[in-house]
């Protein structure tokens, strides 16, 4: 998504996203109790989406990093928005095994 990883290069790059899982619900169960996000029911489980505070604090970030990142959100979001956690596994695991074969 981005030209670089903003977290910096290393070999597990691809186990982020399993690996962050738990640390995800945490932080999403503190923005909603800390009143950043809004959290609605839907069909397939929960909504998630920052409310005017959420956004009135992202606007107080200024930096080249928060720059940076939220371009990689938005990148990230239109591609892979609608993306089933199974079928972003199944990418990052295809990926991993491509960038294995490569070494």
């Amino acid at each position: 998504m981005a030209e670089q990883n903003l977290h910096g290069e290393n070999q597990f790059s691809f186990s982020e996203l399993p690996a962050k899982r738990e640390q995800l619900n945490g932080a999403l169960r503190s923005l909603v109790l800390d009143g950043f996000i809004s959290v609605a029911p839907s069909p397939g489980g929960f909504l998630f989406g920052l409310n005017e505070r959420g956004r009135e604090f992202v606007k107080s970030m200024q930096s080249e990093y928060a720059a940076a990142y939220m371009e990689t959100v938005k990148k990230t979001h239109r591609m892979l928005g609608k993306t089933s956690d199974a079928s972003l596994l199944s990418k990052i695991t295809r990926q991993a095994m491509d960038a294995l074969k490569r070494r």
